[in-house]
């Protein structure tokens, strides 16, 4: 009998189902027998009553675990709540937090309680889905909350994987206090248009239930996608919202309107420009001035790139040139440097103080707008005081008083051969466009309308234009002395949230009304800051939604409820002997199932096992299951269940098969595939296509290297290692030295002291017995290399040229050997940076091919591979591709152009055939980079693979493989035109197929 709910009920001691008290009629029971447990009809009663005493056993197990299951469960919840706001990786936690976690237990309390965070599921996959759950419970939380008015903060930019990202925030009312928050962010999947944005932002209210009518103010920049008259965002939200108010971001006005300056502060900032990238683009160039800087003892060491996008880093560009001018001076004069003549020029350099020294100010204006909850009255405030200060500055200027400019300052008294006379009309003439400039972005002071909100109690009643009722309320207010008292000891935000609720409340909400508007775009701005430390070039395929509103949010999340709505398990890994595992799983509905080794990898990868559970696993080997039937395929009209031929595990050395789920897997892409598919995630259960499938499989890149790493695996791990720790009782180690800088000496003999002075206390003339570097001639060179001078002080240092670095040359030679291979690779990696440079061009490889090309980058050695791979699986897509950006009527004219030549190429044979070429090259020659750039094997093993590649590629320079690729060549495009001149064509590629 079961206890479910402190009601005791029947329960099977097969499946642990609970059954109803009626169940107990013998007919029900019968049933239950036939349709759940068709094979136990034949046995006797004494079976099943032997399971009994089993089955209140595992009972118990569960029963003792499950505390333990739902604190792990939360502990998963926090831990992914963590990583998130971090902005680190999902692997994180399974590789750093959950292994330093146990170990700081076991070092500080014990064993035993550090092996019950070993029950914290914190595998990738779990973090993802754990952080996907707490962006949703925070979105619903304050979707909730949005039942008042609201304004919206809106920006777009571009991420570092060129796709058009528009977030978006949002300011409200709840619980008598204002709150701002993340709303959104989404991609804009063609172009950043105003139309795109608009029903972006109505899809999001719409989807969600929210009346976009609420909404009473927008904030933007100056963009014409956003303030266009005719198709402007504003415009259009405008059609919906009539009464909606659009604020022009402050900051950007404020950057615009300093940024237009008199042709000779042109000049001089251009040139500033031009010898800070002369000095930062060269790498010799800023060591060598760092240095200098050094002995110099200089407060800096380095120079600031200046960028256009920067608010402030323009007036911390030019303070920092100011500053480190003398070392300036002295770097250019050491290079002959054309620029070196600018800074003998006391008035270029007085003008460069008086650059540095005016952006000062407008930087401290600009910071001081930067942050979370301001209102429009503290941004108008700021500028209306910068705009008295200039008023001010410019009289004092004209009158020779420069204490504003405290770098001109200090430079007139350093040289009292130039007089600020010299600039004071070019500074008047700059600080009077200044002044006109910010009176044409701010013309008007917004608090004229809205004084009553400022200064409720001073503000005169007459002047004020609103409704009677409103003004009867703002009369009463302004004579209670002991609001008047609470007014003076709080902000305005809290002082007019107080009296929502009160006799006031209609006052009151107009002006929280007026309070909630942004001031400025400054959230947007830090959201797409985080956003690039989020989604960087390791991690540019990253969808950052949910990731973002955790980093961003303010909300708590309600962890409770996550844990509750959260399917509980338990898995208790028990290794009965060397045959077997088993594992218990708890089911919310509260049933336990028995199941084998691929649930427990399923749901604790291979690389957490413990080593002793890998060696055990390797030894047990793959579980071959007979699977009786599939599981149903519910998209189906109907199941399907097909028998399964047993004899499969002996002809496909990988393949396993799960009892409990009833699915075939991969076993070498189980245990160490990284790249997520069907055999290593979900099970495969088609066997009408099996044949198709395992033959798709077994071919693949990914699976080869897993197949081969899993046979190399099994075959150090059982001879070397076994070896090693019998007789040596030791074992074979890597350790990290250090990084040392080289800047200062990078030659054969700089080298070889710095090498010497840190091994030279581990006896290297007796212990030394290798050295591994790449081939330039500083480290390879046999006179006078750092391996020459190295094997003069320890004779028994072999040098290995690095075979990964040699396996590179090879192919770059192979890539370039004759002009018709260059012109494939160039034509190759042109395609890359065609879909690399546009976002709209992106966009129709996701929607077309649904797998985006990757970038080529020069020092990658893959990189020509993957793209190569890239466009051979998906040969006829990119040809959709081109065509259809070819007839798109939004594309642009160098679109246009790019795709018909792409397309060209693609129809072309001779391209076709170096493809599948190159491509089957490539097959195993990244196999052959994935061995040599794993640390576990020794240089006998790898030559011994290289060997092997070797001869697998010379086995292919024949006369039937060359027609077989020529076939196939045939299918993607046409074969080559018949002329006169047909057999030499097919002479020149099987020159190349041979060379």
């Amino acid at each position: 009998m079961g206890d479910h709910n402190n009601l005791v009920q029947p329960q099977c001691v097969v499946c642990g189902e609970l059954l109803a008290n009626e169940s107990l009629k013998p007919s029900k029971l019968k049933r239950h027998l036939d349709t759940k447990h068709p094979n136990l009809k034949e046995k006797p009663i004494e079976y099943f009553e032997s399971l009994k005493p089993n089955f209140h056993k595992n009972q118990k197990i569960i029963k003792k675990y499950s505390s333990v299951s739902q604190s792990a469960l939360k502990a998963s919840f926090l831990v992914s709540y963590r990583i998130a706001r971090c902005l680190k990786p999902y692997t994180v936690g399974e590789e750093l937090i959950l292994p330093s976690a146990i170990e700081m237990c076991t070092e500080m309390i014990n064993e035993k309680v550090a092996n019950q965070l070993k029950n914290i599921p914190l595998s990738d996959t779990t973090v993802a889905r754990r952080i996907s759950l707490i962006s949703n419970d925070l979105k619903l939380q304050l979707l909730s909350r949005l039942t008042g008015k609201f304004s919206l903060q809106l920006d777009e930019s571009t991420d570092i994987a060129n796709e058009a990202i528009l977030l978006t925030y949002v300011r409200y009312f709840y619980n008598n206090k204002i709150h701002e928050d993340i709303l959104f962010s989404s991609k804009l999947e063609t172009s950043t248009t105003g139309k795109n944005i608009f029903d972006t932002l109505v899809n999001f209210f719409t989807n969600n239930n929210v009346d976009l009518k609420n909404c009473i103010s927008i904030t933007t920049d100056g963009a014409a996608a956003m303030t266009g008259k005719h198709v402007g965002l504003v415009k259009l939200v405008k059609d919906i919202v009539p009464s909606l108010k659009w604020t022009h971001c402050i900051i950007h006005r404020e950057a615009l309107a300093s940024k237009k300056m008199p042709k000779t502060l042109t000049d001089v900032l251009a040139q500033i420009v031009k010898i800070v990238n002369y000095i930062k683009s060269n790498a010799l160039n800023s060591r060598l001035f760092k240095t200098l800087c050094l002995e110099m003892g200089s407060f800096h060491e380095s120079l600031l790139l200046h960028t256009e996008v920067r608010w402030l880093l323009r007036g911390k560009c030019l303070q920092r040139v100011y500053e480190l001018r003398h070392e300036i001076i002295l770097f250019l004069n050491s290079k002959s440097s054309i620029y070196k003549d600018l800074f003998e020029d006391l008035k270029w350099i007085i003008t460069l103080a008086y650059l540095a020294d005016i952006f000062n100010l407008l930087n401290e204006l600009n910071l001081s707008m930067q942050g979370n909850f301001f209102n429009i009255f503290d941004h108008t405030k700021k500028i209306e005081s910068f705009k008295k200060k200039l008023r001010i500055i410019k009289a004092r200027v004209s009158s020779g008083n420069i204490d504003n400019f405290t770098n001109v300052s200090e430079f007139l008294e350093e040289d009292s051969s130039i007089k600020f006379e010299d600039i004071s009309e070019l500074v008047n003439e700059h600080l009077t466009n200044l002044e006109q400039l910010f009176n044409q972005y701010f013309p008007e002071d917004i608090r004229v309308n809205y004084e009553w909100i400022e200064q409720p109690f001073a503000v005169d009643i007459m002047t004020v234009n609103m409704s009677t009722d409103i003004e009867n309320q703002l009369i009463e207010l302004s004579c209670d002395n002991k609001l008047k008292q609470m007014f003076c000891e709080t902000s305005l935000e809290i002082f007019w949230a107080h009296l929502c609720t009160g006799n006031y409340a209609e006052l009151a909400t107009k002006a929280i009304s007026i309070l909630l508007i942004f001031p400025s775009t400054y959230l947007c701005e830090k959201a797409f800051s985080t956003m690039a430390n989020l989604k960087t070039s390791k991690r540019n395929r990253l969808e950052t939604e949910d990731d973002l509103r955790i980093a961003l949010s303010q909300i708590e999340p309600r962890w409770n409820l996550l844990c509750e709505n959260t399917q509980g398990q338990i898995l208790i890994v028990l290794l009965q002997s060397i045959k077997q595992f088993t594992i218990f799983y708890k089911a919310s509905v509260g049933r336990e199932k028995l199941t084998d080794m691929v649930v427990m990898l399923l749901e604790t990868p291979f690389r957490r096992l413990h080593s002793d559970n890998k060696n055990d696993l390797l030894k047990v080997g793959k579980p071959i299951p007979i699977l009786s039937a599939l599981a149903p395929d519910k998209t189906l009209s109907k199941v399907f269940c097909r028998s399964f031929n047993p004899n499969l595990y002996q002809q496909h050395s990988w393949l396993c098969g799960s009892h409990y789920i009833q699915k075939l897997f991969c076993w070498s892409c189980l245990l160490l595939g990284k790249m997520k598919s069907v055999w290593n995630t979900v099970g495969y259960y088609d066997l009408k296509n099996l044949s198709r499938g395992i033959q798709i499989h077994q071919t693949s890149k990914e699976h080869i290297h897993n197949h081969l790493g899993l046979k190399n695996l099994e075959k150090n791990y059982f001879s070397i290692l076994d070896v090693v720790n019998e007789h040596d009782k030791s074992e074979l180690v890597e350790r990290f030295l250090g990084f040392h800088n080289v800047s200062e000496d990078r030659t054969a003999q700089g080298l070889f002291n710095l090498v010497n002075s840190f091994l030279h206390e581990f006896d290297i003339e007796n212990k030394l017995v290798g050295q591994c570097y790449d081939g330039a001639c500083v480290m390879s060179g046999h006179l006078t290399g750092l391996q020459a001078r190295v094997k003069e002080v320890a004779p028994n240092a072999l040098f290995t040229h690095c075979l990964a670095h040699r396996l590179n040359l090879v192919l770059q030679h192979g890539c370039s050997i004759n002009a018709k291979c260059r012109i494939f690779f160039a034509n190759l990696t042109g395609i890359a940076a065609y879909f690399h440079n546009s976002t709209s061009r992106t966009n129709f490889v996701d929607t077309i091919v649904g797998k985006r090309i990757p970038q080529f980058v020069q020092t990658k050695w893959f990189s020509r591979s993957k793209i190569l791979h890239t466009i051979v699986n998906e040969w006829s897509g990119f040809i959709n591709v081109f065509d259809c950006i070819s007839k798109d009527p939004k594309s642009s004219s160098e679109s246009i152009c790019g795709a018909i030549g792409h397309f060209k190429n693609l129809k072309t044979f001779e391209f076709a055939f170096l493809a599948l070429v190159f491509n089957d090259i490539f097959i195993y020659t990244d196999n052959l980079f994935n061995i040599l750039q794993n640390k576990s094997f020794d240089v006998e093993f790898c030559l011994r693979k290289i060997n092997i590649t070797y001869d697998l590629i010379n086995k292919k320079r024949n006369e039937p493989e060359f027609l077989k690729l020529f076939n196939q060549a045939v299918t993607l495009t046409k074969p080559p035109k018949a002329t006169r001149n047909e057999s030499n064509i097919n002479q020149i590629l099987k020159y190349c197929f041979m060379k």
